[in-house]
């Protein structure tokens, strides 16, 4: 259990070499995959047979690897890669994990502790972990998607995603349901990068882009609220900050769907909740 952040940074830096994307069904000697990849050979050859040992990748013969499912699992090009999310846990995630002592002494985050500010102000001052944030986010669209098309949309007009990043939830979302219309909010310097994906998911001129702050600023008019993987991001005070906010946004008769675990929550502006499992 000790030796548990060993793994992480293997898998970490198999994920930032972008082995996974090099390897294939066909034996490669570790020289190749070094040269590919520009990693020292004898000290590669010891990572990979490391993350062999776990079933990420195998080891027909002697320094020679092929794909496992499991390194597909960190492919660039995989449906749901965790290659982009493996990259936040060996860097950013990782460091802040090593002042954990502080969180659970003072309640307050590590990460504020060690990086000086916030997990959001280091992103929106920090384009590369911004990149590999949105990108970690975005590979998880297809399983948060998957619980927005089990509800039913049939009465709904315009479906708002607060805090939806570069809106790759939200794009399979409208995908599936032609009649609706959808709204993406989240900081600007997230959205910016909506556009591109919105257009080839062929929903981009049924999608309001916005840009702002949602614990304060006026948020889009919709039927619905869509919060995703949001409000384990914040302390019960922001997090309330965050309600609040989307009360005084939604309109008679809208909705707000608040994602927890595996459920989705309807609030409605009287603050009644039915949980409804996806």
């Amino acid at each position: 259990m000790l030796a548990g952040f060993m793994r992480t940074q293997t898998l970490s830096t198999v994920a930032q070499l972008g082995v996974a994307d090099v390897v294939s069904d066909v034996p490669m000697d570790v020289a190749d995959i070094a040269r590919r990849v520009g990693a020292h050979e004898a000290a590669l050859y010891r990572l990979l047979r490391f993350v062999a040992s776990e079933g990420v990748l195998a080891e027909v013969a002697p320094g020679r690897f092929v794909e496992t499912p499991l390194s597909n699992g960190l492919r660039s090009d995989a449906p749901m890669t965790a290659r982009w999310l493996a990259h936040a846990f060996g860097s950013e995630h990782y460091r802040a994990w090593s002042a954990a002592r502080h969180t659970f002494v003072t309640g307050d985050p590590a990460f504020d502790q060690i990086y000086g500010r916030s997990f959001f102000d280091y992103l929106s001052e920090t384009p590369y972990a911004s990149r590999s944030f949105d990108r970690a986010m975005a590979s998880g669209a297809q399983s948060r998607a998957a619980a927005l098309l089990s509800y039913d949309w049939s009465g709904v007009q315009k479906v708002a995603d607060i805090g939806g990043g570069n809106g790759a939830a939200l794009s399979i979302l409208l995908a599936a349901h032609p009649h609706l219309h959808g709204a993406l909010f989240d900081r600007a310097d997230v959205v910016d990068s909506a556009t591109v994906l919105l257009r080839a998911a062929g929903v981009h001129d049924r999608c309001d882009i916005v840009g702002g702050d949602f614990f304060a600023d006026v948020l889009p008019s919709a039927d619905v609220y869509v919060l995703s993987q949001i409000l384990h991001d914040w302390n019960d005070e922001r997090a309330g900050a965050l309600f609040d906010n989307c009360r005084r946004s939604l309109t008679a008769g809208a909705w707000l769907l608040a994602r927890a675990r595996f459920q989705l929550r309807e609030i409605t502006p009287d603050g009644l909740i039915d949980a409804r499992p996806s």
